[in-house]
């Protein structure tokens, strides 16, 4: 297959998304905050999310605003639109800059660690350039805390 989705392309025709391996879907998701541990009592003034996927890797956008953190245990984790590849191992998501305010934390910055075959991924965190990794708890929201970025990865 070559050519360009939707455009003319070296062929005699247009490639559609039916002959895209695995296809071509645009959609919407809810994302939310989790804990590895459990969590309850959550409210938010905003979760907005949107995914395009093509064939195995889906690109992700989301916002979230929360107004009541409510009670978290364990390591935060986001959850995704569609599980990961069974053959993923813990890497680091595709991600492009997360924006954040009032997470709580003194954060330089966010991004996503996903593993094998599962819908949720790690937030994953640094304060400053001389620490390890690490992942936010529960002291790291509050009840204005805002989250947005941009990611993608692979699925099944």
């Amino acid at each position: 297959m070559s050519g360009l989705i939707d455009s003319v392309g070296s062929r005699s025709g247009i490639i559609g998304s039916t002959e895209i391996p695995g296809g071509y879907e645009e959609g919407a998701w809810t994302p939310q905050f989790h804990a590895t541990g459990g969590e309850s009592s959550q409210g938010y003034d905003d979760q907005q999310g949107t995914y395009v996927k093509i064939g195995k890797w889906v690109n992700c956008q989301f916002f979230i605003d929360m107004n009541t953190e409510g009670t978290f245990t364990g390591n935060i984790t986001l959850n995704l639109p569609f599980a990961t590849s069974p053959n993923s191992f813990p890497t680091i998501g595709n991600g492009g800059p997360f924006y954040w305010q009032d997470s709580g934390g003194s954060f330089i910055y966010f991004t996503l660690q996903m593993g094998a075959s599962t819908t949720r991924a790690y937030l994953w965190s640094k304060s400053s350039s001389t620490t390890s990794r690490e992942y936010p708890g529960a002291t790291d929201l509050s009840d204005t805390t805002i989250m947005s970025g941009t990611f993608g990865y692979y699925i099944a």
